[in-house]
């Protein structure tokens, strides 16, 4: 038996010029917001403008101020991560996670069980003592 093919569709991630208005539905920032970031002083967007330059018409990187705005997806994303930010970690209570599941403290020491409570632990210190670099005496 031979099969027959009625049809064939090809996906393909395709990577678009957007205009300032497509760009701005993409990102989530307004067009006004989008054209000052054209003339960012130390990071400009990448976009082309299409449109008279000289005699020619055509794609132009940057551009002389008249023509429509486009901006490449890729582009854009790489351009943007520049300006992630990444928070800093709860640096105590990542110590507090491994020294409860270690039962040892800083200093290698055997500390019993820590739990969070400040109480001092047979032979170990609080939590908050280790947290202070072991500087306090926690009475107990």
């Amino acid at each position: 038996m031979v099969r027959i093919v009625e049809a064939v569709t090809v996906v393909q991630d395709l990577d678009p010029y957007l205009s300032l208005r497509g760009l701005a539905g993409y990102s989530g920032l307004s067009v006004r917001s989008l054209r000052s970031l054209l003339r960012h002083p130390s990071h400009p967007l990448p976009h082309y403008r299409v449109g008279v330059q000289g005699r020619s018409v055509g794609l132009v990187a940057g551009g002389n101020g008249r023509g429509k705005v486009l901006v490449r997806r890729s582009e854009f994303d790489r351009w943007m991560g520049v300006w992630r930010q990444v928070p800093p970690g709860n640096v105590g209570a990542a110590l507090d996670a491994i020294f409860a599941r270690s039962g040892t403290s800083k200093g290698g020491e055997k500390t019993g069980r820590l739990l969070g409570d400040g109480k001092r632990r047979k032979g170990g210190k609080s939590l908050e003592t280790l947290r202070d670099g072991g500087c306090s005496q926690v009475a107990g």
